[in-house]
Order: structure tokens, then sequence, then C-alpha cells
């Protein structure tokens, strides 16, 4: 686990964020922004996988079906504190199952971001690089929590 500085990425996601968020708090076509969201999440952070999941067991993927994901129940880490985030820089040996690593799926590095909403544990974005990323340390996390959490709100 590792904190310090973040690898930067050439794609500045902002402006689409922006765009994002005003779709999010509209409520237009929640699926579809639900989607876009981690797909924009994903890109700003250079990240290969991204899943943004609620408290009530629903979930959205940038890569649906990938095996990746089952290894937070795994790991435990919805125990993680909600003010706090889990960084794995070198998570290529973490186990999926009993007979498959991250690494064998490709995955090198992993993040939770444990989503709050008024004190309450809401939700979680977990992300994952194919390529070392070799710090976290939160620059990026307000920007992304805030539309995640805003993807996460009910529409109307």
């Amino acid at each position: 686990m590792g904190s310090g500085g973040t690898e930067q990425t050439d794609v500045d996601a902002r402006p689409a964020f922006d765009h994002l968020r005003d779709l999010a708090a509209s409520g237009v076509g929640s699926e579809w922004t639900r989607r876009q969201g981690i797909a924009a999440i994903a890109a700003h952070l250079g990240a290969e996988h991204v899943r943004l999941a609620d408290d009530r067991g629903h979930q959205w993927s940038t890569n649906p079906g990938s095996r990746i994901w089952p290894a937070e129940e795994r790991w435990g880490l919805s125990a993680v504190r909600t003010e706090q985030f889990l960084f794995v820089r070198a998570a290529e040996r973490l186990r999926v199952d009993d007979r498959t690593t991250l690494g064998q799926l490709g995955v090198r590095s992993v993040l939770h971001l444990p989503l709050v909403e008024q004190g309450r544990r809401t939700g979680a974005l977990d992300v994952a690089w194919c390529h070392r990323v070799e710090w976290w340390d939160d620059r990026d996390g307000p920007v992304v929590r805030n539309l995640a959490r805003m993807l996460l709100a009910p529409t109307g």
C-alpha cells in the first residue's frame, strides 16, 4: 500500500465531469449517465477498470462481468473506515479466487474509495489499473467522490 503523489494522466476530464454533474443532478437518463460517469472517471484517472457500487448491491462497471470485483468482498474492503481510502500499488499477487490473482487478470494497482453521504456509507468507487500506479495522494479524490455520489443519487 502507498500514499504520496498521484500519477498524472494526459486526460483532463473536468469539463466532462461538469457536463455529467449537470446530467446527474437533472436525473436525465440515469443509467446512461452512470455509464458515462464511470467512463469519465476511468479516463480522468487513466484506469482501465472502474466500478461504482451502492449500498443496496447495485453496481455499474466499465467492464461488466469483470472477475476482479468480487475480490473486494474477499479482502473485506467494506470494513474500511468510511473517511479513508485504500490504495494498493502492487496488487498483482492479491487473490480474486483460490486460483486466480489480479496480476493474472492484468491488474497492477487498485484503489478503493468509500462513498459517504451525511456520515453514512452509501457505496464505493473501485479503480483498477493495468499499469503500476506508484502513488495516490487523494488530490483527485474529492472531485471523483463528488461525481460518484451524484451518480448514485436517486433520480426524480
